[in-house]
């Protein structure tokens, strides 16, 4: 069965078998230069899932001039070699033609696009059926000089001028039933599809023998169709009952191809994947770009349902009414089960029908057997010559062991095991319609099914289970695939408790490596579930304390409605159950009395009562105990690593606002421990950190949009929320006001229609939108977001943010006695009396003027940054009598560094604090070039703001030049050369929207060597390039002095 594959040389590239991560691949490479959009040719040789033979590639990839699309391989063969010019022996050449005549008519009905080229080459087989590649060639440069050979078949316009449609791939696929059909018996129709003027080739797929099924289809679409007219519902599901899954796919064909005249269709076949496949091919042209994109990216590489969930739901609200073909509902895939739960809520509006072989809960049944045909008819030729005996079949009985749907992988091992051959077995059972094949996994009949594995003796069954078990367990990518079919395996021998370990070791492997997305682990977590509740096993401290490092690690809880089982109120679990839960005061309670059973366990503790009150009151408890701790930790595994990393972190994201110097050591210390650890959900708190730590220099953009994409990377969804809280913040205040607007309609989506959305992030959420309508200065809107932000954090007992933000909402919309009174009822909450707040209450609530100039001096000579241009808006006109000089040096100067920063938002309420003071002093020339300011900039950040509502500013433009002269007009000549490198890399990035920048200067008299990166490595060598953009450049100014400057997109 594991027969050696050589590199083969096909008509478009090599092929060979590349063993990788996730198993066995047939790969095909390509010159890339016959492609000229990536992502569009991928969704095109995506396009063909709906017919069943057609492989759909599992990753395509270019690089060093090729493209190399790989498909999973279960040990097809070729069914041509090329070389000796012959067929594989008891090639069934009839059978292959019938295919062939079902994949044009696919194309003829529309279900799949046309394509202009294919050859015999494309074809391979494997346990007697037949399986066809994908159409990969759509170059007609290449194609021209391929052409020539007798075993590649292009339609005669595609060569030569480039056009092709379904009637060139009647073309080719005629050609291609001409070179099988040795005999003749085909002439009559390939004549027809093979004529050199395309506007005379035609594909007639019906004949005397499909009348029947022609009346069939007629029947099933009018009551289908009677039925969606009749019924208000907006989900419905029709059942297509059938015991044939052939007769159900062949009648589907039709029935779609007909509904699709007045719905949109997608046909889902048995994988979610599918569902992404059709959408990009049939309404693509109806997506936004950044959808698009995410889209077509997941069928080319890893991607995580949790964050594509969202595009394809945006997808399916533009269509009025769509009908989703869906193999087997009962016993359908996890993601496409989950799919269904979002479309048939409140989510989508479209009119939804799911067509359907088997759901127990349709709103229609059209029993196909009983309705329209009769017991003879329901029977293939080959299941009449059937008898009883097959069932005595030893092999067959042996392949049931495997369960009811099986791998490849599996027969594998139970080759090994038995030292004999399945594949003609596995063949048998398919034609016997035993068995049969959807995507990569086999399935039996359940009924088969059951009369084979009972026919096998108990004791042999257990014995066999346990073999296999143990032979998986060990076996090619155990944690992701093997390995929980192992522990499948051992539930069927009767190891139970043994099963559950094995679930557990996985997730435990998946949270270090990210493989399998939360969606598949909470599955997982559901099925130890039922394994320990059997075991009367589910106070396991292993299975509750991985539950809750779940629940921390990606913020998505795991069988929610199942509490934590905690018998003891003195171990980890008592403290890391109430952190988890957002219970801090609780955990800081309990850690205190808590008796560790190791010295490694009690700096955990430590560590989570120290975050607990960071999460209260914005700093640490014991900044000193943490820093001893980490001096005591050890690199030497990722369990140490991973909490050491964790620490500096914390250290350095409690004092990045009181002591940014020291947060950016303790963050690149945590930094370079996770990068080398690879802990890929601490490197997402990173980056949001240095977001923050950076928070003056639109570089900040750059750190929370690495942290949003190494989320959505791992497919940790419920940590995208705070990256994007931060990054939605970042846009705000740097007056990118467009991209937020849209982000923010993104993020109201997740967080809408996410099952596991928490009150946490919605009240983040709540509070940014608010935040968005203060500097709009729409009280009524935000005023409802911030109260119910506000309501959320006090029925958690989450630190009051928002009522700092509910604060400024009333001042910066002129209602000062409304703020005041907020600050006098809650003078005690802890959360105005920090960030600056200490301050900005001693000027709201001072009394006399001398009240006010003491604090307000106070607050101008401190190092606090933070409120400064709200503060100088809100108080403008009073500080203009008080301390006018003072006020004016202050706008000047923050005038200065927010121009230089490009914080957009913060430099327009400066000039409007500078427009109020002219106004109140009188000075109408100054105030007049202040509103042209405000003007320009009100229209380079599309701001919908009270004061520029009656001016007309539509002669502005964004311009980048003109914006880096500002910033080196206000630059502080006195900047240091750290500072003055982050700010050159932030104008790279705004400059060039590129994703990588490394900026290196360089000085061995002076003593300096200063690098700035956000790029993974330093390519060698010089290079320029433009398409896509990719820079390095070094200047060497004298033999002591240079700099390099590295960027790409």
């Amino acid at each position: 069965m594991n027969e050696e594959y050589p590199v083969r040389t096909t008509y478009v590239g090599e092929e060979y078998i590349q063993e990788m991560q996730y198993g066995e691949y047939l790969v095909r490479a390509l010159p890339s230069n016959t492609i000229d959009d990536f992502n569009r040719y991928v969704v095109k040789i995506s396009s063909y899932s709906a017919f069943d033979r057609c492989k759909s590639p599992s990753f395509v990839e270019q690089k060093d001039g090729y493209i190399y699309v790989k498909f999973t391989h279960l040990h097809e063969r070729p069914i041509f070699d090329v070389k000796n010019k012959s067929l594989l022996n008891s090639t069934d050449t009839e059978a292959i033609i019938r295919w062939i005549i079902d994949f044009a008519k696919c194309i003829e009905l529309q279900i799949c696009p046309p394509f202009p080229v294919y050859s015999v080459e494309d074809i391979y087989t494997y346990a007697g059926e037949f399986f066809f590649l994908p159409p990969l060639l759509f170059d007609h440069n290449l194609a021209r000089t391929v052409a020539n050979s007798e075993y590649v078949f292009a339609a005669p316009e595609f060569l030569k001028d480039g056009t092709y449609d379904v009637r060139s791939t009647m073309y080719v696929l005629g050609r291609l039933i001409e070179f099988f059909d040795k005999d003749g018996k085909y002439e009559g129709l390939t004549s027809k599809m093979t004529q050199p003027m395309p506007e005379l080739r035609y594909f007639l797929f019906g004949s005397e023998n499909d009348e029947k099924d022609i009346a069939v289809i007629e029947n099933i679409v009018n009551r289908i169709e009677s039925f969606l007219d009749d019924t208000s519902d907006k989900f419905n599901i029709i059942q297509l009952k059938t015991n044939r899954y052939d007769r159900y796919r062949s009648l589907l064909m039709e029935i779609m191809s007909e509904i699709s005249r007045k719905s949109n269709i997608i046909l889902a076949g048995s994988m979610f994947m599918n569902v992404i496949c059709e959408i990009l091919y049939r309404y693509g042209n109806q997506m936004d770009s950044a959808s698009y994109y995410e889209l077509s990216t997941c069928l080319y590489s890893v991607c995580r349902f949790d964050n594509i969930i969202p595009h394809v739901i945006q997808a399916l609200e533009k269509l009025e009414s769509v009908t989703i073909a869906i193999d087997d509902l009962e016993n359908c895939d996890t993601f496409t089960r989950k799919f269904l739960s979002y479309i048939r809520g409140d989510e989508v509006k479209s009119k939804i029908t799911v067509i359907t072989n088997n759901s127990s809960t349709s709103n229609l049944t059209i029993d196909i057997e009983k309705e329209f045909f009769s017991d003879e008819d329901n029977w293939t030729d080959v299941e009449r010559s059937v008898d009883a005996n097959i069932f005595e079949d030893r092999k067959l009985q042996l392949l049931s062991i495997l369960g009811q749907d099986f791998s490849i992988v599996e027969v594998e091992h139970l080759e090994k095991i038995i030292g004999e051959d399945f594949e003609e077995t596995l063949g048998k059972a398919i034609k016997l319609n035993i068995i049969s094949k959807r995507q990569s996994l086999y399935y039996f009949k359940a009924e088969m099914w059951n009369l084979l594995y009972e026919r096998l003796p108990k004791d042999y069954r257990t014995n066999l289970h346990f073999e296999l078990a143990k032979l998986m367990e060990h076996g090619r990518s155990s944690y992701i695939f093997s390995f929980l079919r192992s522990a499948r395996q051992y539930e069927y021998a009767g190891k139970r408790l043994t099963a559950a370990v094995l679930y557990m070791k996985s997730i435990k492997w998946n949270l270090e490596h990210y493989v399998l997305s939360p969606t598949r682990i909470v599955d997982m977590f559901k099925e130890i579930y039922e394994l320990l509740k059997s075991e009367n096993r589910l106070d396991s401290y292993s299975f509750n304390m991985l539950r809750l490092k779940f629940q921390y690690q990606t913020g998505q809880e795991a069988l929610s409605s199942i509490p934590i089982f905690d018998s003891e109120v003195t171990n980890l679990i008592s403290v890391f159950k109430p952190f988890v839960e957002q219970k801090y005061e609780e955990c800081i309670e309990k850690a205190s009395k808590v008796k560790p059973k190791t010295e490694f366990e009690k700096y955990e503790i430590e560590f989570l009562q120290n975050y607990a009150y960071y999460s209260l009151n914005d700093m640490v408890l014991d900044e000193e105990l943490l820093e001893g701790i980490v001096k005591k930790l050890g690199e030497t595994n990722i369990v140490s690593a991973q909490l050491k990393s964790e620490i500096f972190w914390l250290i350095g994201n409690s004092i990045i606002y009181s002591d940014p110097k020291r947060s950016s050591i303790f963050l690149a210390k945590a930094d370079e421990l996770a990068k080398r650890f690879n802990i890929m959900y601490l490197l997402i708190k990173i980056n949001n950190s240095y977001g923050i730590l950076y928070d003056g220099q639109s570089l900040s953009i750059v750190y929370f949009r690495k942290a949003l994409q190494i989320a959505i990377e791992i497919g940790y969804n419920r940590r995208t929320i705070s990256s994007r809280y931060n990054f939605l913040r970042s846009l705000l205040y740097f007056g990118r006001l467009p991209q937020l607007r849209e982000e923010l309609k993104r993020v109201q989506r997740i967080v809408s229609m996410s099952s596991e959305s928490n009150n946490t992030e919605r009240a983040l959420l709540l509070n940014i939108t608010g935040f968005y309508y203060i500097y709009e200065q729409k009280y009524d809107k935000g005023l409802s977001c911030l109260t119910e932000a506000y309501n959320i954090e006090k029925e958690l007992g989450l630190q009051h943010s928002s009522l700092r933000t509910l604060v400024l909402l009333e001042l910066i919309c002129g209602h000062f006695e409304n703020a005041k009174r907020l600050v006098l009822e809650n003078q005690d909450d802890a959360a105005i009396g920090i960030r600056g707040f200490d301050y900005l209450q001693k000027l709201i609530l001072a009394e006399t003027d001398d009240e006010f100039v003491n604090a307000w001096k106070g607050y101008r000579d401190s190092k606090i940054n933070l409120l400064r241009e709200e503060i100088l808006y809100i108080f403008a006109e009073r500080l203009a009598k008080v301390d006018p000089e003072g006020f004016l040096r202050e706008v000047h100067r923050w005038e200065n560094v927010y121009t230089v920063e490009q914080a957009r938002l913060s430099l327009f309420y400066v000039l409007l604090a500078k427009y109020r003071y002219y106004d109140v002093i009188g000075n109408n020339l100054r105030k007049s070039l202040t509103d042209w300011e405000l003007c320009r900039l009100g229209r380079v950040m599309d701001i919908d703001h009270p004061f520029l509502r009656d001016k007309n500013c539509k002669q502005f433009r964004n311009n980048i030049l003109v914006s880096f002269l500002e910033v080196f007009k206000f630059i502080d000549p006195n900047i240091s050369i750290d500072d003055f490198v982050r700010l050159f890399a932030s104008l790279l990035f705004d400059a060039f929207f590129v994703d990588e920048v490394y900026v290196n200067v360089k000085d061995e008299k002076l003593g300096i060597d200063y690098t700035f990166s956000t790029a993974k490595s330093l390519p060698d060598g010089a290079f320029f390039s433009l398409l896509p953009l990719k820079i390095k450049l070094t200047d060497k100014i004298d033999e002591d002095c240079e700099s390099t400057i590295y960027m790409s997109s």
